[in-house]
């Protein structure tokens, strides 16, 4: 059975010779003088792929020149298998393949490759003006050894990485910049390759640098890695690839959580630092957020107007003044801190309620300030009196608007005067009015 497939496949290919050379002969547009001979472009110089698998080889012309005629062949030494696949053809376990002859493109899809099909395939790209020769090497794959995982070097630096957004620009800069390696035994054909990778984020491969160790494993370094807060508690991994795999196949890696010190950043949850006493009643609560790492110092103090005139420290999970402080939701960087006041109308005026948040990178903190009732009083005036202002200015409008009116009537009146003054001259004058008594009508 398989040799009359085998055979079935010999005469069509022998067809498709026939209709190839016979074209050449009665093509009067390309002549053994006009023919310039040069390499084509191969897709890929080779092809990795197993039994069973599809594969694809791609020869094209150069400056997507249009292909008038183009075929491959098997090397005579592996099968002496022949393919001649034009534009659109489809020969049995072969389809064309790429963006088609008038892109300058010739490839065979092969949709399930077979011993026979390992070896060089050698492409002839025909044009008006010239033939290309190309070749392809399609190569069997070996699955690396599942006992092989790539190795991340010196992982004990990563415990004291510093966020360099935080030391930017200062003599410990140079401290946080990191050349990370990791290295994998050569194994499998082709050999495997790494990459790194933080949470679902792949390090660029512009940054990385590739190069075997002594031990004749394949590396590749991050040179100049720096870290901010942003990555502390994600996991930088280096994971192993191989053309083998299916598409973004990651579980085989090595990887080390990082630990990215930053000086404390506390988040005030309720936006305003600014507290009305006159708008509450009963409890009320503060609540902050303190990011850092390492773990901070946290202080409360009460500075108030009442008996004690200084600020006082408010010790956590006991009641002091009315308040009563304590933590919740903690995690390796950031604490939760929640001020509760049982009566809120105990505090006074001027009153100030400050968190302190510290550790060995620096500090920060965050001060609420209470205000009685007439801050809002305040604020009632100023409505007033930008609303009386307002009116006070519409008057003045109103006022020179009317003052224009009047003068533009002042004007036309005495205008109509002195008309009336000329036409009674010239009546006069011409013997019309001849007494006074008559000229006043007129006037």
């Amino acid at each position: 059975m398989k040799s009359f497939i085998f055979t079935k496949k010999v005469i069509i290919l022998i067809i498709i010779l026939g209709l190839y050379h016979a074209s050449q002969v009665v093509d009067p547009l390309i002549t053994h003088e006009d023919i310039i001979r040069r390499n084509a472009i191969a897709e890929e110089e080779n092809v990795w792929t197993d039994i069973n698998e599809k594969a694809s080889i791609l020869c094209k012309t150069h400056n997507s020149q249009k292909i008038r005629y183009c075929f491959w062949r098997k090397d005579p030494q592996h099968n002496n298998l022949e393919v001649f696949p034009h534009e659109g053809q489809i020969i049995p376990g072969y389809v064309h393949y790429g963006d088609g002859f008038d892109r300058g493109d010739c490839g065979i899809t092969i949709e399930k490759v077979q011993e026979e099909d390992f070896g060089n395939w050698m492409c002839d790209l025909i044009t008006e003006t010239e033939t290309l020769l190309g070749q392809v090497a399609l190569t069997r794959w070996e699955i690396p050894p599942l006992s092989l995982k790539p190795e991340i070097l010196r992982k004990e630096e990563f415990k004291s990485l510093r966020d360099s957004e935080s030391v930017a620009d200062t003599p410990r800069a140079s401290q946080n910049i990191r050349n990370i390696t990791c290295c994998i035994e050569p194994l499998g054909k082709p050999p495997p390759s790494v990459h790194f990778k933080i949470g679902s984020i792949i390090i660029a491969r512009s940054t990385l640098v590739h190069f075997t160790d002594e031990s004749k494993r394949e590396c590749v370094v991050w040179n100049d890695a720096v870290f901010t807060h942003r990555d502390n508690g994600h996991t930088l991994r280096c994971e192993m690839t191989h053309i083998s795999f299916k598409k973004n196949s990651s579980d085989i890696y090595d990887s080390v959580r990082l630990n990215v010190e930053f000086p404390p950043n506390l988040e005030n949850l309720l936006e305003d630092n600014t507290i009305v006493i006159g708008n509450l009643e009963g409890g009320f609560d503060i609540l902050v957020n303190v990011h850092a790492n390492p773990y901070p110092h946290l202080n409360l103090t009460l500075e108030s107007k009442g008996d004690n005139k200084g600020p006082a420290e408010i010790m956590e999970s006991a009641r002091s003044h009315n308040i009563h402080t304590y933590r919740t939701n903690t995690s390796d960087e950031k604490v939760e801190v929640l001020v509760r006041l049982f009566d809120v109308k105990k505090m006074q005026d001027g009153d100030k309620i400050t968190l302190f948040a510290s550790n060995l990178l620096g500090k920060a903190n965050v001060t609420f300030t209470f205000v009685a009732e007439e801050f809002k009083i305040n604020d009632t005036l100023s409505v007033v009196l930008f609303i009386t202002i307002s009116l006070l200015l519409l008057a003045i409008i109103f006022i020179v608007i009317a003052w224009i009116i009047g003068d533009r009537r002042r004007r036309s009146s005495n205008l109509t005067t002195i008309t009336s003054l000329k036409y009674a001259a010239n009546r006069v004058s011409s013997g019309d009015y001849r007494t006074a008594d008559e000229i006043a009508p007129v006037i």
